[in-house]
């Protein structure tokens, strides 16, 4: 933004940002409160009261747990824009006078421009990690569980039970006629 105009460029990067900040900040706080603990050689610590610092081990991944917990939700209201935003870079048009440009972007030219390229190659990274990720990571996890019996578990279902919310056990049975 050097004339302090917002390209599309900008919005891409900070979107594909975004998802990763609460993950990031539950990570620090976490951190924190535990290199808080081993700082004192305490295992129970009660400093500053800002609800992450009185810790021990247990109740700081607990504390991460819930982090995770609030940061899921938030992760799936900007996944079907992040999916659009990495599928909009593949997305070519050709003008009259013969050039290729992004259809979503019109002042980036396409496969010649080194704006492109750099954004081609982000948003298949991208592409890997949110598109095919997120949902290869929730089905993981909900067999995972299914797996070790933990669809019951209070522990688990803070933690990334919110996959299995709207799963229902008489969903998979053949109905009764």
């Amino acid at each position: 933004m050097t004339d302090g105009t917002w390209t599309y460029s900008h919005g891409f990067y900070a979107l594909l940002i975004i998802p990763v900040i609460p993950f990031l900040i539950s990570a620090v706080l976490a951190g924190v409160a535990l290199g808080w603990s081993k700082y004192l050689k305490r295992e129970n610590v009660c400093g500053i009261r800002m609800g992450f610092m009185c810790v021990n081990s247990t109740f700081a991944l607990a504390y991460m747990r819930s982090c995770v917990k609030a940061s899921i939700p938030f992760l799936g209201i900007v996944y079907n824009n992040l999916c659009l935003k990495v599928f909009n870079t593949f997305s070519c048009q050709q003008l009259r006078s013969g050039v290729w440009v992004m259809a979503a972007a019109p002042s980036i030219a396409c496969y010649h421009s080194a704006e492109h390229r750099i954004l081609m190659a982000i948003s298949i990274v991208a592409l890997i990690l949110y598109v095919i990720g997120v949902p290869a990571f929730t089905l993981g996890s909900v067999l995972y569980a299914h797996h070790k019996d933990l669809l019951r578990d209070p522990k688990w279902l803070t933690t990334l039970g919110f996959f299995y919310t709207w799963f229902s056990e008489s969903a998979l049975l053949p109905s009764q006629f």
